[in-house]
C-alpha cells in the first residue's frame, strides 16, 4: 500500500497476506475443515465433476489446490454458503441455541 507522511514522501508498506485457514468454528462447536487437494486427490475424495465440493457428512470443504488463490477464494466463499445452510440445519436440529418453538 502507498501512503504519504506529513513532509509529502511516499511511504510503501507491506501487503499482508490472506492464507486460506485449515478450519473455521461457528458458534456452539461447529468446526468446519478446508482441504486444499491436488486434481487426482481432490477427484478421489469428492467424486470429481467439480471446483470445489463440501460434504456435510464430513463438515469439510474440499478446494483444487491447482486454481489461482483469488478463485479458490471464491471457490471457499461459496462452498461456505453450503456449509452455513448446514450448520443452521444442525442448530435447530439439536436445539444447541435453546430456540422455543
Amino acid at each position: 500500500m502507498f501512503g504519504y507522511q506529513r513532509d509529502g514522501t511516499a511511504t510503501v508498506e507491506p501487503m499482508k497476506v490472506f492464507r486460506i485457514p485449515q478450519q473455521v468454528t461457528l458458534p456452539f462447536g461447529y468446526s468446519i475443515k478446508i482441504v486444499q487437494l491436488p486434481d487426482m486427490e481432490f477427484d478421489e475424495e469428492t467424486g470429481g465433476g467439480c471446483l470445489a465440493c463440501w460434504l456435510v457428512d464430513e463438515r469439510t470443504v474440499y478446494l483444487r489446490k491447482r486454481r489461482p488463490i483469488r478463485k479458490r477464494r471464491a471457490d471457499l466463499a461459496h462452498e461456505f454458503l453450503h456449509a452455513c445452510a448446514d450448520w443452521q440445519v444442525w442448530l435447530m436440529a439439536t436445539n444447541q441455541a435453546n430456540v422455543k418453538e
